[in-house]
């Protein structure tokens, strides 16, 4: 194997990301990339959602919309629309650079927001950073600040 120079997942620009590559990786990935393509590969491949299931986790029930949350998490130049009853591992264990928005829900409203935004979907629950939906999560932020304190104290 080539000596590793850093992460070689190209971005918008065509630059190499360039970040370090965990000892071990069977690929030059960064961390962050090396699960954005483990996402993809559950997501699109295997067809698990990644909402839905992570590790130490019991998966969000489609009928207990009691305690689950509908995030809005910013990667990047992309925001992923998730679902979760356990916010704090969600967090550990998707990369993120911003919490946008939290709302009260479960899967049925997390597939009413992926339908609402489906003209900005990359792939799977991610979508491009798009005026409406970043304004969605605007008008959210405001209405659900408790939530968003919460999520701050995590």
């Amino acid at each position: 194997m080539f000596e590793n120079s850093g992460c070689a997942h190209l971005g918008n620009t065509g630059i190499a990301c360039g970040g370090t590559v965990p000892k071990g990786s069977p690929v030059d990935l960064c961390r962050s990339h090396l699960i954005s393509a483990y996402c993809f590969i559950q997501e699109e491949l295997v067809g698990v959602n990644q909402s839905t299931v992570v590790p130490g986790m019991q998966p969000v029930s489609e009928t207990d919309e009691r305690q689950s949350l509908v995030y809005y998490l910013r990667f990047r130049d992309r925001i992923k629309i998730g679902t979760t009853a356990d916010l704090k591992h969600r967090l550990i264990a998707l990369p993120h650079d911003e919490i946008l928005a939290l709302e009260p829900g479960g899967m049925q409203l997390e597939r009413a927001r992926h339908a609402q935004f489906d003209e900005h979907r990359v792939r799977g629950e991610w979508f491009r950073l798009a005026e409406p939906l970043i304004g969605h999560a605007r008008q959210l932020k405001t209405e659900h600040r408790a939530l968003m304190l919460m999520a701050a104290t995590l």
